[in-house]
């Protein structure tokens, strides 16, 4: 059984043709909820991703998209919810799940490319995965910040040392008495 997708927007290929086609897809209320849901946020209140187009040669088709949301995310600081606007702009290549290769080597500069089946992309799959991507991985609200680990001064620490008794020179003390 294949998973349920949130935001489905299927573009039939004839719709491209020869021409660059922009195609702007935006989520429901209802949406909203389960891409919520599925990225683990309190809320996300509205999402949409304009997208350019172009066909180039073998079915291939290279998508460039321009993402927005206004997402409600939970601060990794202070456990608090607080609002957040995400905007991204991104390009992949959708390729034929025939021609699709798998590869394991990681090229940071390369177009990301994502396999299709059928003759239709998922325009909002692929818009939903973006989203997912573009979330930070440790959301801060504005102004939560980690209180700093030290306490004292570097000086103040060197002074205790030398006046802390060493708890090996008490072992050392022990081991020549037989001990």
């Amino acid at each position: 059984m294949s998973p349920q997708i949130e935001f489905s927007r299927r573009l039939p290929l004839h719709r491209l043709g020869r021409d660059v086609l922009t195609e702007t897809v935006e989520a429901n209320p209802q949406e909203c909820g389960a891409l919520a849901r599925r990225m683990g946020l309190p809320a996300v209140a509205n999402f949409r991703c304009r997208w350019r187009l172009t066909p180039e040669d073998k079915g291939r088709v290279l998508a460039e998209g321009w993402l927005s949301a206004e997402v409600t995310q939970t601060c990794v600081v202070t456990a608090e919810p607080f609002d957040d606007l995400i905007a991204e702009e991104f390009a992949l290549r959708f390729v034929p799940r025939a021609q699709f290769v798998e590869d394991d080597a990681l090229d940071l500069e390369a177009i990301d490319e994502l396999p299709y089946d059928g003759n239709a992309l998922d325009l909002g799959e692929a818009a939903a995965e973006q989203l997912a991507l573009a979330l930070p991985p440790f959301p801060r609200r504005a102004g939560a910040a980690l209180e700093q680990s030290v306490d004292v001064v570097p000086s103040e620490i060197e002074e205790e040392e030398k006046t802390r008794p060493n708890p090996f020179a008490a072992l050392a003390g022990r081991k020549g008495n037989g001990t």
